[in-house]
């Protein structure tokens, strides 16, 4: 058996099956950027239908990022490259639904920008973890992070075609979406560091459990 691939040859169609759905996040997500970023003249003709578009492509991204791992664990075909294809995916496709939101003045630019810091810090963070013998498993602020900003994502599209009494929707989207990605940072941070400190024989270095 390959190490990075499902056991058993019987697997394989199921297993593209969901590194397809896995991947799609990220061409869906440059669709999505096309569809609302503005083009000189054609945004004007563009935004208006164009934010159906774009919610029904989020609403594809989103479910697709919840299928992919049910279908994993009921069809039993977990894999290393399916572990890492999952958040790779999941960063891509998030940090370029938000740079287009922000591109396009739904939201500031700043926040894909954090979002990336964020995403680049953890993925160091696990590299220690894995070298340390422990689960790179996502962590319950990085779920809860999953969650934020896929609900911040349609509330700062939608927000702004809502009537003016929801104006204060896309800000408050924002900071929310800006503070539990700072908190996961910050949560896989602190549990990275005592890791940087800590002494080990040589001699049984890679063994622990």
């Amino acid at each position: 058996m390959h190490r990075w691939l499902p056991a058993g040859a019987g697997a394989t169609g199921r297993w593209w099956a969901v590194m397809g759905l896995t991947l799609a996040r990220i061409p869906l997500s440059a669709v999505f950027a096309a569809t609302i970023v503005p083009f000189g003249e054609r945004s004007e003709r563009l935004l208006g239908k164009g934010v159906r578009v774009a919610a029904a492509l989020l609403a594809v991204i989103e479910i697709t990022d919840g299928v992919d791992g049910f279908l994993a664990r009921r069809w039993r075909v977990p894999s290393k490259l399916g572990a890492i294809a999952d958040p790779y995916a999941d960063s891509v496709a998030r940090i370029t639904v938000y740079w287009a939101l922000a591109w396009a003045g739904y939201t500031a630019l700043l926040l894909p920008l954090v979002m990336a810091i964020r995403d680049i810090s953890v993925a160091y963070c696990r590299l220690v973890w894995i070298d340390a013998n422990r689960s790179p498993a996502a962590l319950l602020s990085g779920k809860l992070k999953a969650v934020a900003q896929g609900a911040g994502a349609f509330a700062l599209l939608l927000g702004a075609e809502l009537p003016p009494s929801w104006s204060w929707l896309p800000a408050a989207a924002t900071w929310i979406v800006s503070a539990a990605t700072c908190a996961s940072g910050i949560d896989y941070g602190a549990r990275t560091v005592p890791l940087l400190f800590v002494n080990e024989d040589p001699k049984t270095f890679g063994k622990r459990q």
